[in-house]
């Protein structure tokens, strides 16, 4: 009983620490690769409508980001 109330105990609790929310976009970006170093910093790769391709980074845990517009298509980040 013990050890279904220990293992009970580590799947809630480390469950419930990652949180996400879902955040809009004003300009129609399609995203195909994200990277998170930590609870704060963290970068996005995509593509806009029109066609630039961009990397998103964060500083904040995504409450602002910035946009760096790139020359290839970012497939992966690490």
């Amino acid at each position: 009983m013990k050890k279904l109330f220990l293992l009970f105990f580590l799947i809630f609790f480390s469950a419930s620490k990652a949180q996400w929310i879902q955040q809009y976009s004003d300009l129609y970006h399609y995203y195909n690769t994200i990277f998170f170093l930590d609870s704060l910093s963290g970068w996005i790769g995509g593509y806009e409508y029109s066609g630039d391709r961009f990397i998103l980074g964060t500083t904040n845990g995504g409450e602002n980001w910035e946009e760096y517009l790139v020359e290839n298509f970012p497939a992966s980040i690490y």
